[in-house]
């Protein structure tokens, strides 16, 4: 009786893991930006760009600090075509990070379920 709880607790879970992964992989890549970083962002209508610190996201929306004039602005992801990072670049680009976060999390799905069923 046990190794059945054990499997249904088991895919229960990756499951649940897989879930978030399938609907980060639909969002743009300058959402993995950090907090607090110095941006650039060009919006969709007109091509209008301004410089801003990204604060993060809120829902749907995008809350970024304008620099000049200092005030904060909540925009909806869908309306940001391009967000450029200022300053001092990372060694891994946020497409390769999300990427390899995708494959981690699946690959690393994928060789634990065994692991798990088996009773480890």
């Amino acid at each position: 009786m046990r190794p059945r709880w054990t499997r249904a607790t088991a895919l229960t879970l990756v499951m649940m893991l897989m879930a978030p992964v399938a609907f980060a992989a639909h969002q743009p890549e300058w959402l993995t930006i950090p907090s607090g970083s110095t941006v650039q962002v060009v919006m969709k209508k007109k091509g209008r760009t301004f410089d801003a610190i990204w604060m993060g996201r809120d829902g749907d929306r995008a809350v970024f600090e304008r620099l000049h004039p200092d005030e904060t602005l909540s925009i909806r992801i869908d309306a940001v075509r391009r967000v450029h990072l200022r300053g001092t670049g990372s060694a891994v680009s946020p497409r390769a990070a999300g990427g390899i976060g995708v494959a981690v999390g699946f690959w690393g799905a994928a060789f634990l379920l065994p692991l798990i069923l088996r009773g480890i």
